[in-house]
């Protein structure tokens, strides 16, 4: 057994929390619950709708070793901070041989603004002792509010204080200060679900200053940029912090449900079909492990097929993908036609995409018990070609 001196201890630790992005936290925390509230539409054939507190999106991140760990963004539960209730958004990163999690506190409290209370990191990273202890945990004094529909060139400063506990054992008070600006609003960008048209452009940029501080991370000056869709939140994001790697994540996949009036409810995803992920599942059980759609009641199914190149998008090709639609105990004739319109992708317009699409307008009234399941799933049959599939399954709720 190894013994450290406590203050040894304290700036070593510290030395090692600079890795940690803020800025992109707290844009994928902001673009993550930026669609709330907002009104839930009963047409199975409607844009594909913007994250809820229900929604899981899906990150690739690259380091500087070009391994692209996949990141996971989902609301977890809430944390009352000083009297007011924060969403707990939970970012995990699926790293082997680095395992992370970081935590921010969260709540929307009107429009397109969102605020920020603090959070917390998990990492196994560094071999600490800190058992269930965060590596490093902290709430700001006063919550930040990020508003996505900022002016275009209006910069918007920052300045914020916080107390922080590292280890479980360390506790810290800092500052940091910054800005941010919308440079663009309305921009194309390429991701792992294919060019995303109409994106908000954000930069910005801190640096952090403490008493204790230590001299590796005050000396660092974090910026970057973040490109923001309406529709789809946070789609990608880049991180300057020299002269340390810059930390790029892109998003690659997205899901939700949502709850609609009627007794109805939506539940959605949008993947790209490729060599490491060959194929889309949407099925309604999957949803809380049961099965809780009415046999009676018609659900609306549809599937929307787009090649991800560019060129090969816009010819006449189908998608070498399988599809099937069903219940648990059966499946309904499907078959996938050519539109020169998205349903789901509506800001594709005009760029002379061709897709493919297929829809069900069934119940299962033969089936023997009630409720049931609902499912969609399609395989890419060439590994060699990408596909983004898009799926929606609308449905009556019945209670198990």
């Amino acid at each position: 057994m190894s013994c450290h001196k406590p203050q040894a201890r304290r700036s070593a630790i510290k030395a090692q929390i600079h890795p940690l992005p803020v800025m992109l936290v707290l844009l994928i925390a902001a673009a993550l619950v930026a669609g709330c509230g907002g009104k839930s539409s009963t047409d199975p054939k409607a844009a594909f709708s913007p994250p809820s507190d229900q929604a899981k999106i899906q990150f690739s991140r690259k380091n500087a070793d070009s391994s692209r760990p996949a990141v996971a963004a989902s609301i977890v539960g809430s944390k009352e901070i000083k009297g007011v209730s924060f969403s707990r958004l939970l970012m995990n990163e699926a790293s082997a041989d680095k395992p992370r999690s970081t935590e921010v506190w969260i709540r929307h409290p009107e429009g397109s603004k969102v605020q920020i209370g603090g959070g917390e990191l998990h990492s196994k990273t560094l071999d600490l002792g800190q058992g269930d202890q965060p590596l490093i945990s902290g709430t700001l004094d006063e919550p930040v509010t990020v508003d996505l529909d900022a002016p275009v060139g209006k910069t918007v400063n920052v300045e914020v204080g916080g107390a922080m506990v590292i280890a479980g054992t360390t506790s810290l008070r800092g500052q940091a200060q910054g800005s941010y600006k919308l440079l663009e609003d309305a921009v194309a960008l390429e991701t792992g679900l294919g060019t995303v048209q109409n994106c908000k452009h954000f930069q910005g940029s801190f640096t952090m200053t403490g008493e204790g501080l230590p001299a590796q991370l005050a000396a660092l000056q974090f910026s970057g940029d973040a490109w923001y869709h309406p529709q789809y939140g946070l789609i990608g994001a880049v991180v300057h912090r020299p002269p340390l790697p810059d930390v790029e994540i892109g998003i690659t996949g997205s899901s939700d449900t949502k709850d609609l009036a009627g007794g109805y409810r939506m539940t959605q995803k949008m993947e790209a079909l490729e060599a490491s992920h060959g194929s889309l599942r949407l099925n309604t059980y999957d949803l809380a492990q049961q099965f809780d759609a009415d046999k009676n009641t018609h659900a609306k199914m549809l599937l929307e097929l787009r090649f991800l190149d560019e060129e090969r998008a816009k010819s006449s090709e189908q998608p070498p993908v399988s599809i099937e639609f069903g219940t648990a105990l059966g499946i309904y004739p499907a078959q996938l036609m050519q539109s020169p319109l998205s349903f789901f992708h509506p800001g594709e317009k005009g760029k002379g995409y061709v897709y493919w699409i297929a829809f069900v307008d069934q119940a299962a009234k033969n089936e023997t018990s009630n409720p049931i399941s609902y499912h969609i799933s399609a395989s890419l049959g060439t590994a060699s070609q990408k596909v983004r599939a898009t799926a929606r399954i609308l449905y009556k709720v019945l209670a198990p």
